[in-house]
């Protein structure tokens, strides 16, 4: 019987302490080598090949890339940086490098003053798997949580606890 009655103590006693422990972190799955080198290269090739399709010739620069192995997605981002007499233009894009399909764009335009200075203007577009944001260290934000492996771009973004 005092079994019996230590027994129920022991859960009317401990039952709202598991209740209130955190789960554990499950540990981060990597894929394997010969996954990332395959994504790797169809990354360099996506790029490669939004070069030949560019038109009036932009050049894009090939920045990272990452296989995720829960999604099942290798992710590619590449960059373009274009002059212009009167300004600057910055892209950067991430895709899915074997579908194809954008993940996350930014676009922002620079004017240049009277006095040899650029003016960073708002971005004109900007979004991260559909989530609207309006600069750079919003994009940076948001492409951070969809990709942990991909470093923010520019150092505006605070870096989030880990």
């Amino acid at each position: 019987m005092k079994k019996v009655v230590s027994f129920i103590l022991g859960l009317i006693v401990c039952a709202p302490l598991a209740a209130q422990t955190p789960a554990r972190k499950q540990p981060t799955t990597h894929a394997d080598m010969a996954v990332q080198k395959e994504c790797y290269q169809q990354a360099h090739t996506y790029v490669s090949d939004a070069n030949k399709n560019s038109v009036p010739d932009p050049y894009f620069s090939f920045t990272q890339s990452h296989y995720d192995p829960v999604s099942k997605i290798c992710y590619v981002e590449y960059q373009h940086f274009e002059m212009s007499g009167s300004g600057m233009l910055w892209i950067i894009n991430v895709a899915d490098a074997f579908e194809g399909k954008i993940v996350a764009e930014f676009v922002e335009s620079n004017v240049k003053q009277s006095d040899g200075t650029y003016q960073e203007l708002p971005p004109t577009i900007c979004q991260v798997n559909g989530k609207a944001c309006n600069e750079q260290a919003a994009f940076n934000g948001l492409l951070w949580k969809l990709i942990p492996a991909f470093e923010p771009v520019d150092s505006k973004v605070v870096k989030r606890k880990l």
